[in-house]
C-alpha cells in the first residue's frame, strides 16, 4: 500500500507542478527582468531557419510540398 500511494503523491506533484507551480514561478520571474532591447531592434533581418521533411515514396508530391514551404 505503501508504494501505492508514493505513486500517486509522485503522480500528484508532477502534475501540481507542470500546471500550476512552473506556470507561476515564471510569472514571478519575469517581474524580476526585463526585456532584452537588442532582441526586439534588430531591424529587417528575419533569423535563419531549417525545414526537415519526413518523405517517404513521396516522389509525386515533393516538388510541390518543397515549393509550398518556401513560398511561406
Amino acid at each position: 500500500m505503501l508504494i501505492v500511494k508514493l505513486i500517486f503523491w509522485i503522480s500528484f506533484s508532477a502534475v501540481l507542478y507542470t500546471y500550476i507551480i512552473y506556470p507561476l514561478l515564471l510569472k514571478l520571474l519575469s517581474l524580476f527582468s526585463k526585456p532584452n532591447a537588442d532582441y526586439f531592434n534588430q531591424g529587417d533581418e528575419l533569423p535563419k531557419v531549417s525545414i526537415v521533411i519526413a518523405a517517404f515514396n513521396e516522389e509525386k508530391v515533393i516538388r510541390e510540398k518543397i515549393e509550398s514551404v518556401l513560398r511561406s
